[in-house]
């Protein structure tokens, strides 16, 4: 018998790279797209097996007997999960692993890794969690480490990234072209310069420039953390000189972000007498019966449960508490 109370409790105290891993946006699309299809949730599904739960050869029975699928649409379904969310789960947190002895991931294979990520999948990493951007930074520091010369192929990589950036056409070189990253990066060397820049030329081009004058704050603040991951690559060496590691970047991020995130973080991992303190302390005055009645608990996911009490600031003990008192189970 599975209980998500107790996965919850697993999942809670597991490593922080794999808790935001878990939330990210990338697994809780990927998730939308097969409730969509099949109209079930896999979310309790996922959690079980990250807390080690549920092996993968029982996600197809768990299916049927959670879910009411049919044998064959939960053998389907079960396999379209594994490999849609599962798998580049999976990979990613072999990647971020950053014991030098993990045995899920060779050198060879993190380079690999990072190929496809420069060449097609970059825009969801910079929109990644700092933490897991902090995460993924140094493990490229690491392999740039072994082989310093990596950093060339990660940037010739870029200028063939057919991500689309921003959403309109761009001009380049008296052409209209997609607005991809690898076009965009074309339009800031032609007006730029291939040089190493400054912060007034980098200001200079992402406001006034004739392709980037029409984008929207969103586009601008991507297009700036694109450019930066160029210099970063391009001019690594030099931005790194003189400067403590913890300085460095390959993917762009702001140190208060992740001193918050890491605050956060923090708070989550405390006892449990001084958690329930800080929640009495923040929380809102209303009694804990009248902010966990408004929410329909049994139609919500592990996963948005766990969301829910950490915004209001309640511990899972006094919720679950709350909810034998309140339905009897």
């Amino acid at each position: 018998m599975l209980f998500l109370e107790d996965a919850l409790e697993k999942f809670a105290e597991l490593d922080p790279e794999v808790v935001f891993a878990v939330n990210s946006d990338r697994v809780i699309d990927s998730l939308q797209q097969l409730l969509q299809k099949y109209g079930v949730s896999f979310e309790s599904a996922l959690l079980f097996m990250v807390v080690g739960d549920l092996p993968e050869n029982e996600v197809a029975d768990y299916l049927i007997r959670e879910a009411g699928l049919e044998e064959k649409l939960a053998d389907q379904a079960s396999q379209e999960f594994l490999e849609q969310v599962v798998k580049p789960l999976t990979l990613r947190l072999a990647f971020l692993n950053a014991d030098p002895d993990k045995e899920f991931m060779s050198l060879v294979q993190e380079k690999e890794y990072l190929r496809k990520i420069f060449k097609e999948e970059l825009i969801i990493e910079l929109k990644d969690s700092p933490f897991l951007k902090n995460a993924f930074n140094f493990r490229v520091f690491d392999i740039f480490e072994k082989d310093i010369n990596f950093k060339r192929e990660l940037e010739r990589l870029l200028y063939d990234n057919g991500e689309v950036l921003t959403s309109k056409n761009i001009t380049v070189g008296g052409k209209t072209m997609p607005a991809t990253i690898a076009n965009w990066l074309r339009d800031f060397i032609n007006t730029c310069g291939s040089a190493n820049f400054n912060s007034v030329v980098f200001s200079n081009y992402l406001v006034n420039s004739a392709n980037t004058k029409n984008l929207t704050p969103e586009e601008r603040s991507l297009l700036a953390d694109l450019i930066s991951v160029y210099k970063n690559l391009k001019f690594f060496e030099e931005e790194v000189e003189g400067k403590a590691i913890d300085d460095w970047r390959i993917l762009p991020f702001s140190i208060s972000e992740l001193k918050q995130v890491k605050k956060t973080k923090k708070i989550e991992s405390l006892d449990e007498s001084v958690a329930e303190e800080t929640a009495v302390k923040e929380a809102p005055k209303s009694s804990l019966d009248d902010q966990l009645s408004g929410y329909d608990w049994s139609s919500l996911s592990p996963l948005e449960v766990r969301a829910i009490l950490e915004s209001l600031g309640i511990p899972l003990k006094d919720f679950k508490n709350w909810h034998l008192q309140k339905y009897g189970k």
